[in-house]
């Protein structure tokens, strides 16, 4: 004898009266499913039965003509009875129940003008303030078996709410907003737990917005098991960064500006050049807008649509080489290059054992090089780059050997070497076992060599100019290097005559003392 209603069910109904306009009680014309309504002032008119009707919104109820009425309706709510029929009248339900055995039960139930249920398949296209009705469970419970009375409970249970984009991604971002019946309003963010806890009337409004500027609007509003799912008129764009030959940019910064609320987000690119940019309303235009090195290189306005889910974009970007030489075509290594393009790049990097320096990411401009060798600059020319050709650049660098030796030929090692020339250089090396020191790629020029030997004050200068002969050979007057005894040829005769001189006195003195022992 227990018997359970459920909502979102129609069978038939009648209107309310709205303003001067009298709509009578429906009836069927002949057996067929369409609904006479005779409105005094417009004439009769119809509607099919078998049609869903959004109660609380504005329907259209069209003649056989071309003559159209919109009417707001407030009408009751509409149930389906197991194995019973539904009635209403004005403000009252009345249900008719099959007992069996003894008849006919008729329930009349007083509800409020404002209570309102509707089929959850229905949706505002245009409204993003769309209603969420929470359906119940109503219980009928005879009293006792020969009365005609029933008691009624409404089970009205907390519902969870989950929103998702139209992709079916659950959102963390953005704020939901629900207008209970008696005025108040609660906003939280959606990525909090959001329990709704209704009260009677059930009848809600709710917002879902992603700032305070946009609310897009909600297409669907579904129910399992007490959870409320909100489908929202967004989805996430992923967007691809390539350079001209498909290789994604990594690292870019992405602007993306919505025209809709006139506010401006910004992403980055991964290593693959590949960014998604979250919860873009459907039907809204937004410009997106690439950077390199805080340069914009390039700018589109899509329309954002349902079924775009991914836009590529090409930019005029590549890998910069440039290979530098000096005039024998031998690669220079550990040169310094530098380029600056009219759009602001400063960009430096050092040659590798190839000569060839790598700039990678380049955007298409005009750059000024700049080569610079021990941080004098031996080249400047404007380039312009447009990813079709590397250019080769000879410099007039060269390679600069100085030999330190005895005056036997023998090497000098640990000779201090300095290395001056009239375009501000200044070098020191130390020559190695070999008595070797290696100057690499110096500029063109006039230049002084200074060479200090070990543990001896003098210095041996000497004037040169590059392009020379590649090497010079120093020939000292050192006659023998050991260790931390240096002598010189100076030294060698001094030491020489001061022994000449001690032994002719010792001769002398020794002939002397032999001639008093004669005498």
């Amino acid at each position: 004898d227990t018997y359970e209603i459920y909502s979102l069910n129609l069978r038939m109904f009648s209107f309310t009266e709205i303003g001067n306009i009298d709509i009578i009680e429906p009836h069927f014309l002949n057996s067929s499913r369409i609904m006479e309504i005779n409105v005094p002032g417009y004439g009769k008119y119809y509607t099919n039965m078998n049609s869903y009707i959004v109660f609380g919104d504005k329907i259209t109820i069209v003649n056989n003509g071309d003559k159209q009425i919109k009417l707001l309706l407030n009408i009751a709510p509409i149930f389906r009875l197991k194995n019973g029929y539904l009635y209403t009248s004005k403000n009252i339900i009345r249900i008719k129940v099959p007992i069996k055995d003894s008849g006919e039960l008729y329930l009349y139930i007083n509800l409020p003008q404002f209570f309102k249920l509707a089929n959850l398949t229905e949706y505002n296209r245009t409204d993003p303030l769309t209603k969420l009705y929470i359906p119940s469970k109503f219980f009928f419970r005879k009293i006792r078996e020969d009365s005609r009375e029933f008691s009624i409970k409404i089970f009205l249970e907390d519902i969870l709410i989950r929103i998702y984009n139209s992709q079916g991604k659950e959102l963390n971002k953005g704020f939901i907003t629900i207008f209970y019946p008696n005025g108040s309003i609660y906003r939280n963010h959606i990525s909090n737990k959001i329990v709704l806890t209704p009260s009677f009337p059930p009848v809600f409004r709710i917002r879902v917005s992603l700032d305070d500027f946009q609310s897009p609007n909600i297409t669907i509003v579904g129910f399992k098991e007490n959870v409320a799912e909100i489908y929202v008129n967004i989805h996430d764009l992923l967007l691809t960064i390539m350079d001209v030959k498909y290789r994604g940019l990594g690292l870019l910064k992405v602007k993306v500006f919505s025209f809709e609320s006139l506010l401006s987000y910004t992403f980055y690119t991964d290593e693959n050049g590949r960014v998604t940019i979250e919860n873009l309303v459907e039907g809204n235009e937004y410009m997106i807008r690439v950077f390199h090195h805080g340069i914009e290189i390039k700018r589109m306005v899509i329309n954002f649509t349902r079924n775009l889910n991914q836009i590529r974009l090409k930019c005029p970007i590549d890998d910069f080489k440039i290979y530098v030489r000096n005039p024998s075509g031998i690669p220079l290594n550990g040169i310094n290059v530098t380029i600056n393009g009219n759009k602001g790049i400063t960009l430096s990097n050092i040659t590798d054992s190839m000569g060839k320096v790598l700039f990678k990411n380049i955007i298409y401009d005009t750059y000024n090089v700049t080569i610079y060798s021990s941080g004098i600059p031996v080249f400047s020319k404007k380039l312009s780059f447009n990813g079709e050709d590397n250019p080769i650049i000879s410099v007039n660098v060269y390679k600069y050997i100085v030999l330190v030796r005895d005056y036997w030929g023998n090497p000098l090692e640990n000779c201090t070497i300095y290395l001056v020339g009239e375009n501000g250089l200044n070098i020191k090396k130390i020559s190695d076992d070999r008595g070797q020191a290696i100057f690499k790629w110096i500029p063109q020029g006039n230049y002084s060599i200074k060479i200090v030997l070990p543990f001896i004050k003098d210095k041996i200068v000497k004037n040169i100019s590059i392009p020379g002969y590649g090497y010079n050979i120093f020939k000292t007057d050192i006659v023998f290097h050991y260790e931390n005894i240096v002598i010189s040829i100076d030294e060698l005769y001094i030491g020489f005559g001061i022994f000449l001189i001690i032994s002719f006195s010792i001769i002398f003195i020794k002939s002397r003392d032999k001639e008093l022992i004669f005498q």
